[in-house]
């Protein structure tokens, strides 16, 4: 998956304002609505709709995919459940991966 990429945050946390921190400071386009623990994509439908009408990647970081996205046009950033670990990255380690 290749950018150009729009952020969307999940739960309003202190690793996603860190996350939105970072993106502030590279000039990275993103959306965060301030949302509580277990965000769904819903909450940025149409953004996300418009994200993708523009050839554009969104990113969801931490956000549960309940619009069923084309997992090919979306990259999804979410440490939980099977991907939880003291071995796997943190939600703000991928985003840095993706930022390079």
């Amino acid at each position: 998956m290749s950018g150009p990429f729009i952020f969307f945050l999940g739960g309003h946390d202190l690793e996603m304002v860190t996350v939105a921190e970072l993106l502030r400071e590279e000039g990275i386009s993103f959306y965060d609505k301030g949302l509580r623990w277990g965000a769904k994509t819903s909450a940025y439908r149409e953004e996300v709709e418009q994200c993708l009408a523009q050839g554009l990647t969104p990113v969801l970081v931490e956000l549960t995919d309940d619009i069923r996205l084309d997992q090919k046009k979306v990259v999804i950033l979410d440490p939980h459940g099977d991907k939880a670990g003291a071995d796997k990255p943190t939600a703000l380690h991928q985003v840095f991966a993706i930022l390079k």
